[in-house]
This record gives structure tokens, C-alpha cells and sequence, in this order.
């Protein structure tokens, strides 16, 4: 087991232990995995060879949506999974076909004709009455393109994306998509692909996070220029931390979550304008202000608002030059600075009500959806686990 790393803990908040059998959450990587508060895990899903790209949950239908190249429903409780669609097909140069066994996995070569099924990976929505699914189709990484599905199964409707299409957020009930990494500044495009707004110039390719703010259509976007918060509707932009990305809203949109760097989370209460620390990793190595984020993912607040999930890493001092770092022909070594570094992970679950934080050392998430308390799928009672861990047959249905 490995051991706890040194918590710096904002005003009012205690380390302390979760666990809790109605709320769960569920997490991606190479497979899905089920877990309660304390992030114990309660069961493993493979449904794929994967890595998946992006996870949403629908309430209404009980029902985990993933990206493994196709996007797929995975009854979670049920242990069932179905496809959703494959990526549109496009025209594709011969000359660009993959060529490594990963792209060759992902992507559907059709015949010479240079026509080439594109891959559903990375970004993926859904709206809260779950009759609509946004997700990212892309290409060689070249070319993208956003479609919205019917969860039912089958492409509604697609369009092109111009430029790098890292970072999107998506707000359902105004009908927007931001794009904080465009060249030509972050912009909000509807569902059809029409520009509504953007930025200035200034800001091109400035920022490679976003959220937009429910209800109120203000964007929050996170990069090498800090944290800030854009008003399409004004034009005003609000700089918010200098070393912070990685914005999170809550439900309500009264609070803005956001990684100041990759160690430390942060809360704006919004209505009273106040930021503060809520948790850090203690004994970073890396100077306040260096902007490494490498590690950074955004955090989680749940539905109800009562709790947030957060991955937070920090540098420890090592030389690890002669470990790590690769040789040239002529033998010398290759002397990296970021070399003099080890990376620690933890993931920590805060209990807004209690004022707890819970730590997981060593764990660390890039995807991660909560499926809340009611929504999620009921554990067998004691009994019948027994019963059926003896191997014992099920009660037949009547």
C-alpha cells in the first residue's frame, strides 16, 4: 500500500476516510471501472482492448457512453454493451493511411479508394434528458470532425472543425460548442457549426481547456496565459489566475473549479468573487509559477453539488538522468532538466457537507463521470452475495 503524501488543506476541511454505498462513480482507461467515495474499486468492465477516449453518463437511461474508436453504452449494472455508431467516412490522401498498429486498430481502411472511417476519440457529451450525444471524430489528428448521435444509435448530424480541437466544453440548452485552441482565438459555434462569437486574435491558441457556465453562457477558459472567464455577450474578458487552467463549473454555475497547475485545486465562489485553496499536494519541487500542468486534468464536482474529485500530482526531486535518459550513437547521454524530477499521484474526494477530503496516493484518472446516488446501479445485498460467491444457482424469475 502505498504511502499518503502531506496534504495542504484549505479553511475547514480534515483528512479524512469515504465510503459510501450509494454514490458511485466510474472511471476510464483501458477498461471501465466501478467505485464507491473511496475510490475502492467494485468491479472492472472490459468491454474493449481500448484506451477509451471519453465517457459520459446518461441518468435517464442508466446507461455509461465511451470512446474506443467507435462510440458504445454500457449497461453498467447489467454488464451489457452495445455500439452507437462508427466515425463518418471521409476522403483521405492514400499516402497518409496509418502505419503503426494503433492507428491501424482505430481506423477502417476502405479498400484503395483513399476513403477511410474516421475514429470517435477524446471529447464526449450528453445532454441531461439524454436524447443527444456530441463527439469528437478526427483523423491523423489532422482533421476532426464534432457529430451528434442519437443515443439510440445512429450519426443526426455532423460538421467539420477548423483548427485544433483540443479543449471543447459544450452547453445543451443555449446550443454552443467552445473552441478555446482555435488560431484565431477561442470562438462558440452552434450545433451546426456556425461561428456565434470570438475572441480576439490576441488570445490564438492561447488555451487548451474550456467550461462554459450553465445558464449564463460566460466561458472559462484555461492555458499558458492563465485562467480567465469570456462573456460573449459582452465581449469582457476576466482574468481569474494567472497559473490556473482547467475550469470546472458546478451545476448551479456558482462556483468555478479549476488546477492551478497540476498540485493544487482551486474554488471561485462566483456571486462573491473569492478564490481559495481547497487542496494541495504538499512538498512540490517545481517553483510556483512554471506553468507545468502536464499532469493536470480537470476536476469533478457531482450533480448534487455535495462532492468533487480531483487528480493531483507533484515533483519530487530525484536524479533520475542515468535511469531514464536514452543514449545517443556516440554514447553520450541525453541531459533533460525535467529528468530531475519524479511525479507523485494522488487522487482526493472532498465532502463539501463534512468537510472531509479523502486521499487515494498513488491513483490518478484522465477520464471520470459520476453516476450519483439514486442513478446509481444497486449492490446485491449481503445474502445474496454469499450466496452466489457459493456458487449456489439464482432464484428462478416468476
Amino acid at each position: 500500500m502505498l504511502a499518503r503524501i502531506p496534504l495542504l488543506l484549505g479553511p475547514g476541511l480534515t483528512e479524512g476516510v469515504l465510503g459510501s454505498e450509494t454514490f458511485r462513480l466510474v472511471f476510464g482507461g483501458h477498461s471501465l471501472e466501478l467505485a464507491d467515495l473511496g475510490i475502492a474499486r467494485l468491479k472492472k468492465l472490459r468491454f474493449g482492448p481500448g484506451p477509451l477516449g471519453g465517457i459520459a453518463f446518461d441518468p435517464t437511461k442508466k446507461l455509461v457512453f465511451f470512446c474506443d474508436g467507435s462510440v458504445r453504452a454500457a449497461s453498467v449494472g447489467r454488464h451489457t454493451c452495445r455500439k452507437v455508431a462508427d466515425g463518418p467516412i471521409v476522403k483521405a490522401d492514400p499516402d497518409s493511411l496509418p502505419k503503426d498498429w494503433i492507428e491501424h486498430r482505430r481506423e477502417i481502411v476502405r479498400g484503395g479508394s483513399g476513403t477511410v472511417r474516421t475514429a470517435f476519440d477524446g471529447f464526449l457529451d450528453i445532454s441531461p434528458t439524454g436524447e443527444r450525444l456530441l463527439a469528437l471524430a478526427t483523423w491523423q489528428r489532422a482533421f476532426a470532425q464534432l457529430v451528434q448521435l442519437d443515443p439510440a444509435g445512429g450519426v443526426v448530424s455532423c460538421f467539420s472543425l477548423e483548427g485544433w480541437s483540443v479543449g471543447l466544453s459544450a452547453d445543451f440548452e443555449s446550443s454552443r460548442i467552445c473552441q478555446p485552441a482555435h488560431a484565431g482565438g477561442p470562438r462558440l459555434l452552434d450545433f451546426d457549426g456556425r461561428v456565434v462569437a470570438t475572441l480576439s486574435a490576441d488570445f490564438g491558441s492561447c488555451f487548451v481547456t474550456s467550461a462554459i457556465r450553465p445558464k449564463r453562457g460566460e466561458v472559462a477558459l484555461g492555458g499558458w496565459r492563465g485562467l480567465g472567464v469570456w462573456s460573449p455577450q459582452s465581449g469582457d474578458w476576466r482574468v481569474v489566475d494567472l497559473h490556473g487552467s482547467h475550469p470546472a463549473w458546478s451545476a448551479d454555475g456558482k462556483l468555478l473549479w479549476y488546477m492551478r497547475e497540476d498540485h493544487e485545486l482551486c474554488v471561485v465562489d462566483w456571486d462573491g468573487v473569492e478564490t481559495r485553496s481547497v487542496v494541495a499536494l504538499d512538498g512540490n519541487a517545481i517553483a510556483a509559477g512554471s506553468l507545468d500542468e502536464r499532469h493536470a486534468v480537470p476536476p469533478l464536482p457531482s450533480p448534487c453539488g455535495r462532492y468533487v474529485i480531483a487528480a493531483l500530482t507533484r515533483a519530487v526531486e530525484e536524479d533520475l538522468r542515468q535511469v531514464r535518459a536514452p543514449q545517443d550513437p556516440q554514447g553520450k547521454t541525453w541531459r533533460w532538466p525535467d529528468w530531475k524530477y519524479r511525479r507523485e499521484h494522488a487522487t482526493c474526494v472532498i465532502d463539501l457537507e463534512s468537510g472531509i477530503v479523502h486521499q487515494v496516493p498513488g491513483r490518478h484518472f484522465q477520464q471520470v463521470a459520476w453516476l450519483g446516488g439514486d442513478d446509481a446501479p444497486p449492490r446485491p445485498a449481503g445474502r445474496a452475495r454469499a450466496r452466489r460467491s457459493a456458487g449456489a444457482k439464482r432464484p428462478a424469475k416468476r
